[in-house]
């Protein structure tokens, strides 16, 4: 009996798979799937190399199911690993293959979080092998590695101050013809704008380079995050600012509040990215000689502030734009320990010795 090929009937498949349906799916990059896919399995004769399959998984995912940063993302881990593996035909990758890669990894001592986000994407990639090509799939026994959960360490009130203050100036520069000096950063308003913004709204680093002027309402101190394209993690929500805030952004927005323009820029006029803030982050936090400076550190100082302050946890979520109260619950635990930690200090039956 003459075996199917296990690709047969595809065109069927690919008529009717969401990716097709779709319709933020173009038709050039439709027609484009297409082609790719039908070079995977044409009379089964054409190996279908992993990286062949890798475009045609990353055109699939342009469907609108996810952001541009994760198709992205995802596509450069699935390169890494096409590479690894020497771009081996998609049918041969087996268990062993997987295991030995998520080794490789381990041995290069790469991160746990960073070989879990390897194992997700392995797992996705194959899903879509399945349901488009019903390929088997060898990643079925790949174990997830276990990612210990990293401790909220929020900013202390002085370490906030000493970031701030760091803005304001550069390296000190020590010449061997004159006394040391520290000169004046150009750019100190606009870096302590970003921290204060981070601060006093949680807000995720990509939501503030995100920001535009328009997005800025002075009137109730407040700023619109808008949702971002699947709207999965950023959607539409309003956070507020303080006073303390407010008078640090006035004079940089009024002139400019009707402009459609970003809100924090490079200098080279150019819009802020995740990595440029992340880098501007650490040269402060090392000026500042405050270790582990990051954009996250500061939502989790704001999240634990405002809830040791008295706010309510459903407030917390809607502002950290959060889907479940499950992240918003860490908070609370660390806030309800602050609490018993203060009761200790403050007891009157201890403190009085009754």
């Amino acid at each position: 009996m003459v075996r199917a090929h296990p690709l047969q009937g595809w065109g069927r498949r690919f008529e009717s798979c969401p990716a097709h349906k779709s319709t933020k799916f173009s038709r050039e990059l439709k027609e484009k799937y297409r082609v790719l896919t039908f070079k995977l399995i044409k009379k089964g004769h054409i190996p279908m190399k992993m990286q062949t399959a890798i475009q045609a998984f990353y055109i699939y995912q342009k469907s609108g199911k996810y952001a541009t940063n994760t198709i992205e993302s995802y596509k450069q881990t699935l390169t890494r690993i096409s590479e690894y593996l020497n771009n081996p035909d998609i049918t041969n990758i087996t268990l062993t293959d997987l295991r030995e890669f998520m080794i490789y990894l381990t041995e290069k001592d790469i991160t746990e979080s960073t070989r879990q986000y390897y194992w997700k994407v392995i797992k996705s990639f194959f899903k879509w092998a399945e349901e488009e090509l019903e390929l088997p799939r060898p990643d079925k026994r790949l174990v997830m590695p276990k990612v210990q959960k990293p401790d909220i360490l929020p900013y202390t009130e002085d370490e906030v101050k000493r970031i701030l203050k760091a803005c304001g100036k550069m390296k000190p520069a020590t010449p061997t013809n004159r006394s040391g000096y520290q000169a004046k950063r150009s750019t100190a308003k606009r870096d302590q704008i970003i921290i204060m913004i981070l601060l006093d709204t949680g807000i995720r680093v990509s939501e503030l380079c995100r920001l535009k002027y328009t997005d800025v309402n002075l009137e109730n101190k407040s700023l619109r995050i808008q949702t971002f394209e699947t709207g999965i993690k950023t959607h539409d929500r309003t956070v507020f600012l303080g006073n303390t805030t407010m008078k640090l952004l006035f004079p940089y927005v009024s002139e400019k509040i009707n402009d459609n323009d970003f809100l924090v820029k490079n200098r080279n006029d150019k819009p802020l990215n995740r990595n440029g803030v992340a880098h501007l982050l650490a040269r402060i936090g090392k000026r500042a000689n405050v270790p582990g400076v990051d954009a996250h550190r500061f939502r989790h100082t704001f999240a634990i502030q405002y809830l040791r302050n008295g706010g309510d946890i459903y407030t917390l979520q809607r502002l950290l734009g959060h889907r479940s109260l499950e992240i918003v619950k860490n908070y609370l635990r660390l806030s309800e320990m602050d609490a018993g930690n203060a009761h200790k200090k403050a007891s009157p039956a201890d403190n009085w010795n009754l």
